[in-house]
């Protein structure tokens, strides 16, 4: 997020300051933490963080943080914990700083942006009167100045955490984990679709065969068709051009490669305009394309995907990442002292580490725990459900619970209290039933509400774990039993055992800020066994 803000304002330099100041800061969680893999995994948090930032282009960044985790992890496993393997680490993550831009510039603009570059070399060489005619001692120096910085990164970092270990002088803990949840919805009125996504893909690829294999005219026509139809799309791509950094760079490429890339080598020629003007219609195809391509992947349906499987934990300190971060941000001093005094401005930040992960693990704990049963329609979760009494024997149950009458033509569904023999219409495919409509059924709104009072009433009166019977797309929606859910998650600590589709089981599991989730099939061995291992542990 400091990143976004510090690239908005254009200040120079940005990347490497932020890339010397996650080094620094790294380092110094490293000494206090011995966990294996730390850096690598930080840094994947960093850079998923990153793909929910408001800035329009996330990819080249999330690369760039990623490759500075895995160098600096790479040389800590090496050569371990110690001065050695932090500063080459260091010097490494912050060097790649240069290769990135150097990089990102070859895909935009391609080959003949490095021939353009060694041209220039030689030409400065020649007008400047300097001793060196390599452009390979030219990289090695520039090389060193990152690498160097990259060095006293790490040092600063590692002398850090040493002292952030007897650090004394606590601040007041903040509260994290205050969110509801929510951090892979949809947080704006922009639409999103999947095949959208693999269309810029195949525009990308297209457009660079185009511009490199047919006629010029043909190519500046597909361009200009597909960032028409980008801008149509996504309005914010268009501030891209509006910037005067963008124009700049259009009317040196041009001028640069009209100097030095002309075949007749006299000059100033057109073949040479012509490639730099080819340079530039394949840097606004990458731009423009990646700009798209980084709207689609903020996509929630991608980031489930992403998610769903084996990654519970991960998911989960992502979203505790963005919990602690404003209160983590106002613990940093401000650049003068940052600059004065490095190592100790970066103890005050990670001193107080320690009690942060207190904080968290203190406040995990104390939320609800979740069970759910999953499985396909008509499978038994319902009937699971109503057996539980005759398995949780010394437990006090309360919530509700859904059933149908053996009608398939016609189904009614019914709510009613897990304790009491009442049963009061839900939803049913008739009109008359109310008026809440999804898919095929129409919902009885009072009975919502009264099912939302009936497990409300339940967590007040103190139940040992409430059962929900079953949460599904209306819930996802915030409809249903989504407000006395939140509710309860809100204000009490009560496990809870919930029914969902298969289908749906992972994104629920991550709809709401809940303690552990567990999910087991309605339909695996042994369930009633494994059922009562997970209630013990929920209470």
């Amino acid at each position: 997020m400091l990143g976004s803000f510090l690239h908005n304002l254009r200040i120079p330099l940005s990347g490497t300051f932020m890339a010397f100041l996650s080094v620094a800061v790294m380092v110094s969680f490293s000494m206090m933490w011995k966990d294996k893999g730390l850096i690598i995994r930080a840094g994947l948090i960093a850079a998923l963080m990153k793909s929910i930032s408001p800035s329009a282009i996330i990819i080249g960044p999330m690369v760039g943080i990623v490759l500075e985790a895995a160098f600096l992890q790479l040389f800590v496993t090496l050569l371990g914990r110690n001065i050695a393997g932090y500063a080459l680490g260091g010097a490494f993550a912050v060097s790649g700083v240069l290769f990135q831009k150097v990089g990102r510039l070859l895909i935009s603009y391609g080959a003949g942006f490095l021939e353009i570059l060694d041209s220039l070399f030689h030409y400065a060489v020649k007008q400047l009167g300097l001793s060196t005619q390599s452009p390979v001692e030219a990289v090695l120096i520039l090389v060193s100045f990152y690498a160097f910085w990259g060095v006293v990164a790490a040092v600063t970092g590692f002398y850090a955490g040493k002292k952030a270990r007897n650090f004394s002088k606590r601040k007041t803990l903040f509260t994290v984990m205050d969110g509801n949840g929510n951090l892979f919805e949809k947080t704006t009125a922009e639409s999103y679709s999947v095949a959208l996504l693999f269309f810029h893909f195949a525009a990308l690829i297209t457009g660079m065969y185009l511009i490199n294999t047919v006629n010029h005219w043909i190519s500046l026509g597909y361009v200009a068709g597909y960032i028409g139809l980008v801008i149509s799309r996504y309005r914010r791509s268009l501030k891209r051009l509006q910037k005067p950094a963008f124009w700049i760079w259009f009317v040196a490429i041009t001028f640069l490669a009209a100097l030095f890339l002309d075949n007749n080598e006299s000059g100033f020629g057109v073949s040479g305009l012509i490639a730099g003007l080819l340079m530039n219609l394949r840097a606004a195809m990458v731009l423009f394309s990646f700009a798209a391509i980084s709207t689609e992947l903020k996509n929630p349906l991608i980031k489930a995907v992403m998610y769903r499987r084996g990654a519970a934990s991960f998911y989960r300190s992502l979203e505790l990442a963005f919990g602690i971060l404003p209160a983590v941000t106002s613990m940093f001093p401000e650049p003068r002292s940052l600059m004065k005094k490095p190592v100790e401005s970066i103890v005050e930040v990670i001193g107080n580490a320690e009690d942060v992960l207190k904080n968290v693990r203190e406040q995990y704990e104390n939320k609800s725990k979740v069970l759910i049963i999953s499985g396909g329609r008509r499978q038994g979760k319902t009937s699971f459900i109503k057996s539980l009494t005759g398995i949780i024997k010394d437990k006090t149950l309360g919530g509700i619970i859904t059933e149908t009458d053996d009608n398939s033509e016609a189904p009614v569904y019914y709510l009613k209290s897990i304790d009491a023999p009442e049963r009061y219409i839900l939803c049913s495919p008739d009109p008359a039933t109310g008026s809440l409509s999804y898919g095929r059924f129409y919902f009885n709104r009072s009975t919502i509400e009264r099912g939302n009072n009936i497990l409300l009433d339940a967590a007040g009166k103190g139940c040992d774990i409430l059962i929900i019977d079953e949460v599904g797309p209306l819930e996802m929606n915030g409809k249903g039993w989504a407000p006395a859910i939140e509710q309860i998650l809100k204000n009490t600590t009560i496990p809870m055992i919930w029914t969902v589709r298969s289908s749906l089981a992972g994104k629920i599991a991550r709809r709401w800020n809940t303690g552990k989730v567990t999910i087991i099939d309605v339909n695996e061995k042994d369930m009633e066994s494994k059922v009562l291992r997970v209630v013990n542990k929920l209470s």
